[in-house]
C-alpha cells in the first residue's frame, strides 16, 4: 500500500485561533477598582490643590460710591497664607496711608483697608489689589471699578400749598440733581402729566404750568425724580387750592 504525501493544511485552518489582546480598562472601571477609599483621597487632593491657589478678593464687591461721603473697601487673602498688599490708583500708583482722595488703612497680615471721600465724578475709576505672598513668593491681583454716583435730591423748595383764583394761571417749577441726572416728572391722580393738545397744561424740563385753573384741578401734585438704572426714587408734594370766582350778575330794582 502506497501512502501519499500529507497534504498542505490551509491558512484559515492553522490560524483560527486568534489572540486578541485585552482591552485597557476605562478611567470610571480604574476607579471603581480602587475603592472608595482612595477615590476620595484622589478627589480630596485634587480640591486641596484648587484651594490652595493664591487668591485676593475685595468686600464689598461692588463700586458704587455716594459723592462726598466717606467709602470703605477691604482687600481680604482668600487663599494662600500672609502677603504684603498694596493698592493701586486707576493710574497704577501706589496708595499710602497719606495718600489724597483715597488712602490705606493697615489692618493685618491677611488684609488692608481703601478708605476715600469723592467730590468729584471723575474721580472713580478701576483699582487693584496687588498681593505679595510670602510662603510662595507667588502674586495676586483683584480689582474693582469705582464709581462716583448721587441719589436723586431736589434743589428747589416748593411751598407745600399753593392757593390761586380759578380761571388764573399757576406755575411749579421742580429741579432735581444726581449721578447720573435723574428723570424728573409731576404725577396727578397717580397719571404722569404731559403737554395737553389746547396747551392749558404744559410740562417741560421739571416745570408744570396750568393755564385758567379749573375746579378740578385742586388737589396734590408729586414731583418725581428717578435714576431707574439703581431703582432710586425721590418725591416732594404740593397742594393746590383753587378759589371760585365769584360772578355776581343782576339788575337794578
Amino acid at each position: 500500500m502506497v501512502r501519499g504525501k500529507p497534504q498542505k493544511q490551509p491558512e484559515r485552518t492553522r490560524f483560527r485561533q486568534l489572540v486578541t489582546r485585552p482591552k485597557e480598562p476605562s478611567s470610571s472601571t480604574r476607579l471603581h477598582k480602587m475603592g472608595p477609599g482612595r477615590v476620595f483621597i484622589l478627589i480630596f487632593l485634587a480640591e486641596t490643590a484648587r484651594c490652595s491657589r493664591e487668591d485676593l478678593e475685595i468686600i464689598p464687591s461692588t463700586g458704587d460710591v455716594e459723592l462726598g461721603k466717606k467709602s470703605y473697601f477691604l482687600c481680604k487673602v482668600r487663599n494662600g497664607g500672609e502677603a504684603t498688599l498694596t493698592w493701586l490708583d486707576p493710574n497704577d500708583n501706589e496708595i499710602d496711608a497719606d495718600s489724597e482722595p483715597y488712602y490705606e488703612k493697615a489692618v493685618d497680615e491677611l488684609s488692608k483697608g481703601l478708605e476715600m471721600t469723592l467730590c468729584d465724578p471723575n474721580l472713580g475709576g478701576i483699582f487693584t489689589c496687588a498681593g505679595q505672598f510670602d510662603q510662595s513668593g507667588a502674586t495676586a491681583r483683584a480689582q474693582i471699578r469705582i464709581r462716583v454716583i448721587e441719589r436723586p435730591t431736589f434743589v428747589t423748595q416748593m411751598e407745600p400749598v399753593k392757593e390761586v383764583l380759578e380761571g388764573t394761571q399757576v406755575d411749579f417749577n421742580c429741579q432735581a440733581k444726581g449721578i447720573p441726572p435723574p428723570m424728573v416728572r409731576w404725577i396727578f391722580q397717580n397719571q404722569a402729566l404731559s403737554n395737553t393738545g389746547d396747551g392749558r397744561i404744559s410740562v417741560e424740563n421739571g416745570a408744570l404750568v396750568i393755564e385758567k385753573v379749573q375746579p378740578s384741578d385742586a388737589g396734590v401734585y408729586s414731583c418725581e425724580a428717578s435714576i431707574k438704572e439703581r431703582n432710586e426714587v425721590a418725591f416732594t408734594n404740593v397742594s393746590l387750592n383753587v378759589k371760585f370766582h365769584a360772578n355776581i350778575t343782576g339788575g337794578y330794582f
